[in-house]
């Protein structure tokens, strides 16, 4: 949701500052000086946010980890909860040997890496990437007036604020896998109509599109933001957060991260000379990639909705670092199963 607020700030600055021409390069350096406020107050307000539960057991802060939890779950079912992250914590701790070694001895860690990284590549070869860089060459392609452009951008971003807020109320109770399918599905015919409708119609005498070829295309441009705003720009991020365990799920986004920025920004470099050399036709590529995206999610990409962290093992095939760790535990204590209070020191 920030994200797409983020962008709405940005566009709107921009669209203020074009209408000053007399500024010269305060056009630009405007909307990135103030665009500075934003990472600064996420700066001094992310040192207020809690720690996670898992982060503080894993630093032997079980109080504060219980004191985390109290705030997010019903008081019947924090201590449940809370053995259940000390057992996981535990096993983590015993079966990682290196940072990284672990991705290749470990078929679970692989197989979610590998679906992470589908994610990412279809998130970007959909084509949100280059219609949120390119946006005004696809519009001027049409238009032929700046000012237009800049504003369209403006009203883009507008509505994504509001596109993207039913995902963060329904993410948890429609499931990951349904919006995904949704938004494959809707950005694949926003994609074919946004290609059919400029590359099928003739042009005018003067060789431009007509204006309402021009509305046509934008109106299909925004109803591709609508359908990825709720689904691949949303759940994506969520499920890439949620598969990977405790003990490599740092590694796991930073190097699923770096593949999506990478994937991005030889995207943003091939599309120009693409979209000059193929025009509109362009477009039915992206349509192509989220066909593909919608029958690998149905195949491949399994539902995480209701599931805890722990869960995340038995679902993807490894071994349920909850139920692992509980043996451990259970094999600290002699007769009834007493509370571990210090994971550090709770050894087979």
């Amino acid at each position: 949701m920030f994200w797409s607020f983020g962008a709405l700030e940005a566009a709107g600055i921009c669209l203020g500052t074009s209408y000053y021409p007399g500024l010269g390069n305060w056009q630009w350096r405007i909307p990135t000086l103030i665009q500075i406020v934003t990472p600064t107050m996420i700066c001094v307000c992310v040192s207020f946010c809690p720690e996670s539960p898992r982060w503080l057991v894993a630093n032997n802060r079980i109080d504060a980890a219980r004191k985390s939890l109290e705030r997010v779950r019903p008081e019947e079912e924090v201590e449940t909860e809370l053995r259940e992250i000390e057992a996981a914590v535990l096993y983590e701790k015993e079966i990682t040997k290196g940072r990284y070694k672990q991705w290749f001895v470990n078929k679970s860690y692989l197989k979610r890496l590998g679906l992470v990284f589908g994610l990412y590549l279809g998130q970007q070869l959909g084509g949100m990437g280059i219609l949120t860089q390119y946006s005004g060459i696809v519009y001027n392609a049409v238009f032929k007036n700046s000012s237009t452009d800049i504003l369209l951008n403006f009203l883009n971003w507008s509505l994504a604020v509001l596109y993207v807020l039913p995902a963060t109320f329904y993410v948890d109770k429609v499931g990951r896998r349904p919006l995904l399918l949704i938004g494959a599905v809707g950005q694949a015919l926003a994609m074919f109509l946004v290609a059919t409708v400029v590359t099928q119609t003739p042009r005018q005498a003067n060789g431009d599109y007509r204006y309402s070829i021009g509305v046509a295309s934008v109106f299909f441009v925004f109803l591709y933001n609508l359908f990825y705003q709720f689904s691949w720009g949303c759940s994506t991020w969520v499920v890439a957060t949620e598969i990977f365990p405790l003990n490599v799920r740092a590694q796991g986004l930073a190097i699923s991260g770096n593949v999506e920025s990478a994937v991005m920004t030889a995207l943003g470099l091939a599309f120009p000379t693409f979209l000059a050399n193929c025009g509109f036709y362009a477009f039915y590529f992206f349509m192509a990639v989220n066909v593909c995206n919608f029958i690998w999610v149905f195949f491949f990409l399994p539902e995480t909705k209701n599931l805890s962290l722990e869960e995340m093992d038995h679902l993807f095939g490894g071994e349920d670092h909850g139920i692992a760790g509980q043996m451990l535990l259970d094999q600290k204590v002699t007769g009834n199963i007493e509370h571990v209070e210090n994971v550090k020191e709770a050894k087979l």
